[in-house]
């Protein structure tokens, strides 16, 4: 069974400059890690549009 993302938003928030969309902290476990989202020249890119 996989477990759903949680989703902490940053503080303060971040938005895609992009897509507008709010994006989140990234989360790791004990095997892995979730990424929503990069920098890019300085700028936060989401996943979706990275």
């Amino acid at each position: 069974m996989r477990r759903p993302h949680i989703k902490t938003p940053e503080k303060p928030k971040r938005f895609c400059i992009e897509c507008k969309r709010e994006v989140y902290r990234t989360v790791h476990s004990s095997d892995s890690y979730w990424v929503d989202w990069y920098t890019r020249e300085g700028e936060v890119t989401c996943i979706d549009c990275y």
